[in-house]
């Protein structure tokens, strides 16, 4: 397999047009985002520019024809209810998941062809250490506590468990929204414990927290668990139910294991 990378600054978008020339894709599957939300809240320019014009600019390419697919998140819900569905109505609370959900929006109507996958994510990143799973990892192996929020839900994937539902839904060209995720709902520090579980670490360093006690800035939603309905149906069309069952949180975790050792 030839991998031919070109590196290019998505912010300056006068740029990307002819980029896509060059390349002349077919699919598009756009991940970029600044997952800090601090930085988001202090450079709200830049974040618009990615989040919003960003994808425009790129889900606008040959928009009759190309497959676009945006990454969004489960943030774009205020966390008071959890379990969302894609048919809630989105209440962002802090400017990374406002931006977010404004992607959705101009992706939808930029592209025709537009899939949006809401999904919370962990896996390998570049630089390393971004995911939550990898600062516990680095964390946890040097003996430092870490503190896993008690009161924090979600129902995070495996970065490869969620491409091979990409490659699922481009198989079949599906379009619109849909909530892609672990089929387990826990906590973060449930999560946490789990990745110490598997990769042998010391669970007595995760303490249990709460959000609430340390008043964070900005504002995050407590509970973004994702309704996997929609999900469920679709991946269970045509006997193919073995990939609904292989995103449990634990045949997850064992494979970002198996990947994170081979680095």
């Amino acid at each position: 397999l030839s991998i031919k990378q070109i590196e290019l600054d998505l912010c300056q978008t006068e740029k990307i047009t002819a980029i896509l020339n060059y390349i002349n894709p077919n699919t598009i599957i756009h991940t970029s985002a600044i997952v800090n939300l601090e930085t988001c809240e202090k450079n709200k320019i830049q974040t618009h520019k990615l989040h919003i014009d960003a994808t425009k600019k790129i889900a606008s390419f040959n928009h009759e024809k190309t497959k676009f697919i945006y990454i969004s998140t489960d943030s774009v819900f205020d966390g008071i209810k959890g379990n969302y569905s894609e048919e809630d109505i989105p209440n962002p609370l802090n400017n990374y998941a406002k931006t977010k959900f404004q992607g959705e929006i101009t992706a939808l109507k930029a592209n025709k062809n537009t899939l949006v996958l809401r999904t919370n994510l962990y896996g390998m990143s570049q630089p390393n250490g971004k995911s939550i799973a990898e600062w516990a990892i680095n964390k946890l192996k040097n003996n430092k506590t870490i503190t896993g929020f008690s009161d924090i839900k979600f129902n995070p994937l495996y970065t490869k468990q969620c491409a091979r539902i990409i490659e699922f839904f481009l198989e079949r060209n599906t379009n619109g929204i849909i909530n892609i995720g672990t089929t387990q709902q826990l906590s973060k520090y449930e999560f946490l414990k789990k990745i110490a579980k598997e990769f042998e670490l010391n669970p007595t360093l995760i303490l249990k927290g709460t959000s609430t006690q340390l008043n964070l800035h900005p504002k995050r939603p407590q509970n973004t668990t994702l309704n996997l309905n929609k999900l469920k149906k679709l991946l269970s069309q045509k006997n193919n139910s073995t990939i609904f069952s292989n995103i449990d949180i634990i045949n997850g975790i064992k494979e970002f294991k198996e990947n994170y050792v081979k680095i």
